[in-house]
């Protein structure tokens, strides 16, 4: 484990004061940040339909094909 890292872990984790602990997390990103860069070399690609008798669909990012199904309604058929 890094030091550094283990170390705003540590920090966080003993107190319970919100703005140490955020500071802490924070510190621990940037760590993560630059010391584990990546390289996104995928894209994820949806495709999304509907029947135009359907009512309350709405696309989200969320990326689920049945997002916030129990809104969703056929209208005559």
């Amino acid at each position: 484990m890094n030091p550094r890292g283990y170390a705003f872990i540590q920090q966080a984790g003993s107190t319970f004061d919100l703005t140490v602990r955020k500071a802490a997390y924070c510190g621990l990103g940037n760590l993560i940040e630059t010391e584990l860069p990546r390289l996104y070399i995928y894209v994820f690609q949806d495709g999304y339909g509907h029947a135009n008798n359907l009512t309350g669909y709405v696309v989200s990012t969320w990326g689920s094909m049945v997002w916030d199904v129990q809104n969703w309604q056929l209208t005559g058929q």
